[in-house]
């Protein structure tokens, strides 16, 4: 049957397959003519440059500058996690510098409902302000469960850190939530996280809420960002990590 669901998947659409049964459905190593593809920019645009610990490895910088235009994001959006299906995210995130502004860094979400024109934060990594504390907050009020709100240690400055996100919406106990720092698992959430229907993006980049601008122009580095499957893993999400 795995067998089967995995040629099913082959006929329907674009799927990059590994050595295992897993798939990864996106990845994003900012190499070749299309770095950015099928990525919707927001805000302040995105460069690709040089990885500075390898120079022949090319990375996404988000830049967010105190005087931009656009003064809440620099970031990019694939669309689209459906209800009801498990999937793997993988991304490296390298932060420069200290920065006194609170900087949301990656999210799944925000999350939304076809019948809802508004939407609202899903999965979040955060830098507080005035803090390298790294902070995962996963919104769950629209269910009526309460906000959680993680700590995940101090910020590696100038380092590169792998962060794999694992989960399924659901609005019963099919829905869970994993994250992990490296290869430490951070956070483990069970149950209902999502109304039937939701929907949401991945988006990376900086992130400072509307209405809001940074005291200090802000740069964060990403790489391979990777999304698989419900026949994905940890290792074979972080194997170009």
């Amino acid at each position: 049957m795995r067998t089967l669901n995995l040629m099913l998947a082959l006929s329907v659409g674009p799927l990059l397959t590994t050595a295992g049964f897993g798939g990864i459905l996106q990845r994003w190593n900012f190499e070749g003519t299309d770095p950015l593809h099928h990525l919707k920019i927001e805000g302040e645009k995105p460069k690709v440059i040089a990885d500075p610990f390898n120079p022949s490895n090319h990375v996404m910088e988000s830049v967010l500058l105190s005087t931009s235009a656009r003064a809440e994001r620099s970031e990019v959006r694939w669309d689209r996690i459906e209800y009801g299906v498990e999937r793997w995210v993988a991304v490296r995130i390298l932060v420069p510098d200290r920065n006194p502004s609170f900087r949301c860094l990656f999210q799944v979400g925000p999350i939304k409902h076809p019948s809802d024109a508004s939407s609202k934060g899903f999965i979040q990594l955060q830098l507080p302000a005035g803090s390298d504390e790294w902070v995962g907050r996963v919104f769950l009020e629209r269910i009526q469960r309460p906000l959680v709100r993680s700590g995940f240690g101090p910020a590696e400055i100038g380092q590169w850190e792998t962060w794999v996100m694992h989960f399924r919406l659901a609005d019963d106990d099919k829905g869970f939530i994993e994250i992990w720092r490296g290869a430490k698992k951070v956070y483990d959430g069970k149950g209902p996280n999502a109304l039937a229907g939701d929907r949401t993006p991945l988006k990376w980049g900086i992130y400072i809420s509307i209405g809001h601008r940074l005291q200090q122009d802000s740069r964060v580095l990403y790489d391979d960002i990777v999304l698989g499957d419900e026949y994905s893993s940890f290792e074979e999400v972080v194997k170009h990590h």
